[in-house]
């Protein structure tokens, strides 16, 4: 007897990407779909051995003409207790932005993203030609290499993760390091540098310890839950520059 696959729910920020109006094609332009991003990569997904754990996070701007979503993933390969796979994907209708896709990784307790910055692809909304269907065949491909990649990319982040877990400082060096986020990195804006200073104290996974330290983890969580408020087209360069500034500057910094 063949078990018939449960009907993926369909949540309503989704339902309203897929109806967001598509432009025309032109000699020039051929769009690619906000509908087919999102069922390219679960199709490719599926085919790789990958489960989608919970709904895709869907964020937009200009009412729709720029869309993100963040899908995290599971599969049989990857054990680790704390963090599974996230592939983030953009597209626009407004010819200003790519079509993109990165793999990274999100942490389970907080659905937060880490995501590394040497393996980001993308693709013009161009026509093909009597061999390729231009973007949307060029689009598939991007997805696969980006989960087959996936694997190398969630070990790396896995190792970085152990290190950020190694380094400890307290309240006075984390002040430091909030207000630099803001003012020299820009990478904060004023109320997520705000939201930033209350999680260190609040955040039921991260906050400061009884002992008064924190670690690199904890606080690189914060900052993460701080930049979900990202305008959609910003995201994956802040979590990228975030994720390059941590371990490029903080990890063997001798605080």
């Amino acid at each position: 007897m063949t078990m018939k696959k449960e009907k993926r729910v369909i949540s309503e920020k989704e339902q309203f990407i897929r109806g967001v109006a598509i432009p025309e094609a032109t000699k020039s332009y051929q769009p690619l779909s906000h509908g087919q991003q999102i069922d390219i990569l679960l199709e490719e997904a599926s085919a790789l051995g990958f489960s989608l754990l919970g709904q895709p996070a869907i964020s937009w701007s200009k009412e729709g003409l720029v869309y993100a979503g963040t899908f995290n993933l599971t599969h049989p390969d990857i054990s680790d207790p704390d963090m599974g796979i996230r592939i983030a994907e953009m597209n626009s209708y407004n010819s200003k932005k790519s079509a993109r896709v990165i793999s990274g990784g999100n942490v389970f307790v907080c659905t937060n993203g880490m995501m590394h910055g040497d393996f980001i692809l993308s693709r013009k909304h161009t026509p093909g030609n009597s061999i390729t269907n231009g973007v949307v065949d060029d689009f598939k491909s991007m997805v696969k290499q980006s989960l087959e990649k996936s694997f190398n990319t969630f070990e790396e982040l896995v190792d970085d993760k152990d290190r950020l877990q190694s380094v400890k400082f307290d309240t006075k060096v984390s002040a430091w390091l909030v207000d630099k986020l803001l003012f020299e990195e820009e990478l904060l804006n004023v109320s997520q540098f705000q939201f930033l200073k209350q999680e260190m104290y609040v955040s039921k996974n991260f906050a400061v310890g009884k002992d008064g330290l924190i670690t690199l983890w904890d606080f690189y969580n914060n900052v993460t839950e701080a930049l979900k408020t990202t305008r959609p087209e910003e995201n994956v360069q802040k979590h990228l520059a975030l994720h390059k500034y941590t371990m490029e500057n903080l990890v063997d910094y001798k605080f």
